[in-house]
């Protein structure tokens, strides 16, 4: 049975996978002004961590929406334990069951470089009202990459984005956000050292397959191998 990438993370359950950890995502939401009347959108929520501390912190209207359908499952299962009255749609961005400029603020961790990029960013802009925000924490490369070095990493993690800061900004400047303001590129290398992305936020499965441990080892010697070719950066995308 092959596993996948992001089949791995939900077997693990893992709820910051994302560059920086859940450190980060804290930190993200600290520089925006968050009210308890806007609505959010969480795209790709994962096993709902970062959704859940949206509900809890602001108590605003938060939607998540995650299409791994384990992932989903505990997302559901957090919400439920929690009794976070948070709207979990298992749908895949680029076709999300949201009415137009319904959404306040759309955040996306680790998600748009796995996505079909311009179908995810046309939801995205469509649901988004008018001077909203999208902030990502996204899979930035800090140098171009050769044409095997990206066939490598899309195999490995399914990636369909592998973009230099530049790239990130001229394509979602070109899909139609009116700025687009990229920073705090950091390498994996250096995220390797950052105390601050060891997350200890995890829902496992009651088994774990052979192959998802072959999966995360294979993971493992990957960021050794690009610790320095790729890494994060925030993006603030306004439409």
């Amino acid at each position: 049975m092959k596993v996948n990438y992001t089949d791995m993370l939900a077997e693990f359950g893992i709820g910051s996978a994302h560059p920086g950890g859940f450190s980060k995502t804290k930190q993200m939401m600290m520089e925006i002004d968050i009210q308890e009347t806007m609505t959010i959108l969480e795209c790709g929520c994962g096993t709902g961590q970062t959704a859940a501390y949206l509900q809890q912190l602001y108590d605003c209207n938060v939607i998540a929406v995650e299409a791994h359908p384990m992932m989903a499952a505990k997302a559901k299962q957090r919400f439920a334990q929690n009794q976070l009255p948070i709207v979990l749609l298992q749908e895949k961005i680029e076709s999300m069951p949201l009415g137009n400029e319904s959404v306040d603020l759309a955040v996306a961790e680790s998600v748009l470089s796995f996505c079909q990029l311009d179908q995810a960013i046309s939801e995205i802009l469509r649901v988004l009202r008018q001077g909203s925000l999208m902030y990502a924490n996204e899979l930035i490369c800090t140098e171009s990459l050769r044409p095997e070095e990206k066939n490598q990493l899309s195999s490995i993690y399914g990636f369909t984005s592998l973009f230099t800061e530049s790239e990130w900004k001229k394509t979602l400047l070109g899909l139609g956000f009116a700025s687009v303001v990229i920073t705090g590129q950091t390498s994996a290398s250096q995220l390797q050292h950052d105390d601050g992305d060891k997350g200890n936020d995890m829902m496992p499965s009651p088994s774990i397959s052979p192959t998802s441990f072959a999966t995360l080892q294979s993971h493992q010697q990957t960021m050794n191998l690009f610790g320095d070719k790729i890494g994060h950066a925030l993006i603030k995308a306004t439409k």
